[in-house]
Formats: structure tokens, C-alpha cells, sequence
């Protein structure tokens, strides 16, 4: 890019790239990883065309995947600003608050708010002052992490001390396997289980 303020960051920031798939199909979800271009893009983000999509993807919040509320279009066009707003809130609803994430979707800069606009906003649709400050900082910080991880490994490792094992398997209720420990020479991997979700 060439815009002189744009350059004025050069060797500072990471542009990113991101995809958006809109599905109407809930039998599509389970291809697109395997899309010829999916892994060129750094941010892969699902738009969900129907009710049966959403439902599918609701329980991907589960897994920690972010859902994202674009507010830029209750700005530019009064006439769709109730309907957004009630899609929205819905949707907020449907996954109860969790892994929310704002996104301006601008077209002109007027339309993008700071992030204390955005808590705000957040209000409207009943996410507590606390959990507001979470969609703007640290879930788009887990998204970024998703991002980099879905580049770099194949699955998602969590460490488990040993001695909690047993309440693991009380509490989760997706299927595990036990991977043996990498590098018996650090302690605190020595006194731990490793285990992949499958």
C-alpha cells in the first residue's frame, strides 16, 4: 500500500488476509477446510444464509470459534437499523454471549467507532459491561491465535496435570486420546498428560 500513514507503520504491523464464505447449506461446513484455497487465507470467516446454518454453527462457539456482529450497517442505513439490531441481538442470544466479537464491515471510515463506541453498543444487545470488554480484546485476540494454529499444527494439544485427570474425564464429554509426553527432560511437562481433541 502507498498511503503515506499506511507506510509510516511498514516493519510494525501485520496485515492479515480473511475469506468469507457464505453458506446456505449445512452439509457445505464440512468441506470448506477442504477448499483449494483455504489455506492461503490467514482468517476464514462462515456467513450463515439461513437458520439451519446458524444452528450448526453454534456449537463451534463451543470450540472457540468467534462469532463476529458487523455494526456498520445499523449506521449507514436507518431503514435496516431495527432489523440488524434484532438479528443481532438474536444471534448474541443464540450463543449466550460467548465468543462475540465487533466488526465494522465499513465501507467509509465515518462508519467505523472506537472501541469504547463498541462497548457501548454491546449494551444494546445485553452483553454485561465485563463481557464487553471481552469481545474487544481479548476474543479478537483468540481469533488471531486460531488463525496462527490452523497455519502450524493439526490439532489442538491441552495440557492436563496428572492429578486432575480424573476430573477431566468427569467433565468433558468429546473423545480424547493420550500422546506421549515430547521432552520427559522438563519438569513440568514430566508431571503432566497431554491430550488431543479428536
Amino acid at each position: 500500500m502507498n498511503h503515506p500513514v499506511i507506510q509510516s507503520f511498514e516493519g510494525k504491523i501485520k496485515i492479515l488476509s480473511r475469506i468469507t464464505i457464505k453458506v446456505q447449506n449445512p452439509n457445505q461446513l464440512a468441506t470448506i477446510s477442504k477448499l483449494s484455497n483455504y489455506n492461503k487465507y490467514d482468517i476464514v470467516s462462515i456467513l450463515p444464509l439461513n437458520d439451519q446454518v446458524l444452528e450448526k454453527l453454534k456449537m463451534s462457539v463451543q470450540r472457540g470459534v468467534c462469532v463476529e456482529i458487523c455494526y456498520s450497517g445499523a449506521i449507514r442505513d436507518p431503514s435496516q437499523r431495527v432489523n440488524i439490531l434484532a438479528s443481532s441481538l438474536s444471534l448474541v442470544l443464540a450463543v449466550s454471549g460467548k465468543g462475540i466479537v465487533f466488526g465494522s464491515c465499513a465501507e467509509k471510515c465515518f462508519d467505523v467507532r472506537s472501541p469504547l463506541d463498541v462497548r457501548n453498543m454491546a449494551q444494546i444487545f445485553r452483553i454485561s459491561k465485563s463481557k464487553s470488554k471481552i469481545c474487544i480484546s481479548e476474543n479478537p485476540k483468540q481469533v488471531l491465535k486460531h488463525a496462527f494454529s490452523r497455519k502450524t499444527v493439526l490439532g489442538v494439544v491441552i495440557g492436563v496435570h496428572s492429578d486432575q485427570l480424573d476430573v477431566w474425564k468427569r467433565t468433558k464429554s468429546y473423545q480424547y486420546s493420550l500422546i506421549e509426553q515430547d521432552s520427559p527432560s522438563d519438569e513440568h511437562i514430566s508431571q503432566s498428560k497431554r491430550l488431543k481433541i479428536e
